[in-house]
């Protein structure tokens, strides 16, 4: 796979210190808080997974598959929701990942 990448921009090593940091924040921020997080699929699992195995109490979890490209490769047309999540957000804390915000118009409804 290395011979794919042209150019490393952000290092394996500095990617899994801001982690640690983020989820040294989050711990602080919300110990004995219930909070939720919504994943938006499939291109933050990896990230999700890294994060959720440094925090030590449970979290909420669930996934929004939304999905922009069809048969491309750059982002083309409507973005569109394919699988909403299920559970209750209304006055709880949330943490929405992503992986990368391309053209900025994935729009999620929060009802």
């Amino acid at each position: 796979m290395e011979k794919d990448i042209a150019r490393v921009i952000i290092r394996e090593e500095q990617i899994r210190n801001k982690l640690h940091e983020l989820s040294k924040t989050l711990i602080h921020d919300y110990q004995g808080k219930e909070w939720t997080i919504i994943a938006i699929l499939n291109g933050s699992l990896v990230f999700l997974a890294d994060l959720i195995r440094l925090i030590p109490f449970p979290i909420r979890l669930d996934t929004i598959d939304a999905a922009t490209y069809g048969e491309y490769t750059f982002p083309k047309g409507e973005t569109k929701v394919v699988h909403q999540f299920k559970i209750d957000i209304e006055d709880k804390h949330v943490l929405v990942i992503d992986d990368i915000i391309d053209t900025g118009s994935t729009r999620v409804v929060f009802s």
